[in-house]
């Protein structure tokens, strides 16, 4: 569903996120618009740093490195 949002033209998401960003910050006070803007800032540095290194979270997780499975595999072996 998200990935069709990014198919418009780039204006029409620029005034996406406008009203959305009204939208949130309706009937809040300053503090509350501050840590919604922080956390939305470290939002979109963590997606920009996926896009700039998609191999951090494109199946990185269920793939175990020889190292890893090497101590499992020691782990597992009954104690002499």
């Amino acid at each position: 569903m998200l990935g069709s949002l990014f198919r418009y033209d780039v204006r029409i998401l620029l005034v996406l996120a406008i009203v959305l960003a009204i939208l949130l910050a309706q009937d809040q006070d300053e503090g509350n618009v501050a840590r919604m803007a922080a956390f939305f800032d470290i939002l979109g540095d963590v997606l920009g740093l996926f896009a700039l290194q998609p191999e951090l979270f494109r199946g990185t997780s269920t793939k175990k490195t020889e190292r890893e499975t090497d101590a499992l595999e020691e782990l597992s072996q009954p104690a002499l």
